[in-house]
């Protein structure tokens, strides 16, 4: 998956499928949001440290 990630820097995001579902400095609330909409086992949970990160 290529993304631009530079404007979720220093924040967690939560990804299903190939989209960003939601995007915080708090993961309690990135969780929160995400699982609100979306079962937990199709979500993948990310920090974005810098301008590029790179999911595998």
């Amino acid at each position: 998956m290529r993304m631009d990630s530079s404007p979720y820097k220093g924040e967690w995001i939560a990804i299903h499928g190939e989209s960003v579902v939601a995007h915080s400095k708090s993961l309690k609330e990135v969780h929160k949001q995400a699982c609100a909409q979306y079962n937990m086992s199709s979500l993948l949970f990310v920090p974005v440290l810098g301008d590029e990160t790179y999911l595998l």
